[in-house]
């Protein structure tokens, strides 16, 4: 990956110069690496916001700031909530919502997703109890895990199983979401500590299936019990039907290897139909539910108890 600048036209100090080249180099990287880029002024003000939301999370962590929402997950057969999708979020210090696109990748830059991923996983105990409690005992949550935070080692993975049962709730009601990206040939290391959390009992989904690496001997070889199929893929069924073959052979092949589907995206009845048809066994997507926070959530689950 190469970062290139030009004297005199974007500065004349050689410090200026070579942090102008860094920041080309940056993009380079986040394009998909082995290519270059020439610096501009637009990466100069997105190194300027990169390091201010490095700043503003330093702070959000240290005060715990961040707060979950929750999308519902639809059984499409019964129209039953079975499970949900814990989503992050994030007010600023100076009351701004920021979306989690644009501060889950400056927290992966600067090594600060082991401790959010951690604050994450005690709100979403802590919620489930309380859901728990309401006497929604079968409920399941999903709770994203990024490539930078997933430990490499048994006793690593431990913690996590530790703050599950601090609160009192089971391994089973914790689905642990990783990207394709986690199955690719050099992450093999990570291979005992999924097999760990799947022998204490919690679930391993892998998340935006057919947007990256897929290789299918390491889908066999990984623990994986649930696929979710992009919201690429289902935006586009309904007007494509190399699409909708491709979803179909999606759902085809996950459950020749005893996988669930989740078909992420839905905002249709017609996608919702189809992918009943298809024998998808989940779905979510603002056609039945928008995320909402915990409170909301209950009240959701208490009105939509399915056939």
């Amino acid at each position: 990956s190469i970062g290139i600048t030009l004297y005199p036209d974007d500065n004349g100090a050689p410090d200026e110069l070579l942090a102008h080249a860094d920041q080309a180099m940056y993009n380079s990287k986040q394009q998909g690496r082995d290519s270059f880029s020439f610096f501009n002024q637009e990466m100069q003000s997105q190194s300027e916001t990169r390091l201010l939301i490095k700043e503003q999370l330093r702070l959000a962590i240290n005060h715990r700031e961040f707060v979950m929402n929750y999308q519902p997950i639809i059984d499409l057969h019964t129209g039953r909530v079975v499970k949900c999708e814990a989503l992050v979020r994030w007010k600023n210090n100076e009351g701004e919502w920021i979306p989690p696109d644009q501060f889950i990748p400056v927290a992966e830059e600067f090594g600060y997703m082991s401790v959010i991923g951690e604050q994450i996983l005690e709100l979403v105990c802590r919620d489930i109890q309380h859901v728990r409690l309401q006497g929604f005992n079968d409920l399941t949550v999903a709770v994203n895990r990024s490539v930078q935070e997933f430990p490499r080692s048994e006793a690593a993975v431990s913690d996590w199983l530790h703050m599950i049962e601090r609160y009192n709730i089971p391994h089973t009601s914790i689905i642990f979401e990783i990207t394709e990206s986690l199955l690719a040939p050099e992450n093999k290391i990570y291979l005992s500590a999924l097999e760990h959390l799947k022998n204490a009992g919690a679930n391993i989904a892998i998340d935006d299936f057919g947007t990256g690496y897929s290789s299918l001997s390491y889908l066999q070889r990984f623990p994986v019990d649930i696929l979710k199929i992009d919201r690429s893929f289902v935006s586009r069924m309904s007007d494509t039907p190399k699409d909708n073959m491709l979803v179909a052979t999606i759902i085809a092949m996950a459950k020749t290897l005893d996988m669930k589907v989740v078909a992420e995206g839905i905002e249709t009845e017609q996608q919702y139909r189809l992918l009943s048809e298809m024998g998808c066994d989940f779905g979510q997507g603002y056609y039945m539910a928008r995320p909402m926070p915990p409170e909301l959530l209950l009240e959701f689950l208490q009105n939509n108890k399915g056939n």
